[in-house]
């Protein structure tokens, strides 16, 4: 069974697989970023994999109320709009990709913002959850 902690700890290691070899080498990153966008079909399964993780977040919580669970909630609702774009909309995920990831530079700079909010929200489940 998932419990938040173990969601939300999860979510931050897995950001940290994903997002570490960016800052290392940008710009290898950024060529696979659009290798993967450059391919609709790549982006609609890519969706629906996030579909099936948000509703793994929302199977904890769905709802979104004063409590700390609100957190899972955000998250899986974020993942189901975000999964529901990629398999609805692949074209402006490659548009979207080109306008952010478009120079080493802003690779860089985005992943290093990703990585702190990363470990804020490491932070965060370590206090508030367990």
């Amino acid at each position: 069974m998932f419990t938040a902690a173990n969601l939300l700890f999860g979510l931050v290691a897995f950001g940290g697989i994903i997002i570490l070899p960016g800052i290392l080498n940008p710009k290898k990153y950024r060529k696979a970023l659009k290798s993967i966008t450059s391919n609709e079909d790549l982006v609609r399964i890519t969706g629906l994999y996030i579909l099936l993780f948000s509703f793994i977040f929302l199977s904890v919580h769905w709802r979104i109320d004063q409590t700390k669970m609100t957190l899972i909630s955000v998250f899986g609702w974020l993942g189901t709009l975000k999964g529901i774009t990629f398999i609805w909309y692949p074209k402006s995920i490659k548009k979207i990709t080109k306008t952010f990831y478009g120079t080493d530079k802003k690779v860089s700079i985005i992943l290093l913002f990703a990585f702190i909010a990363l470990i804020a929200l490491g932070y965060i489940t370590h206090r508030y959850y367990l």
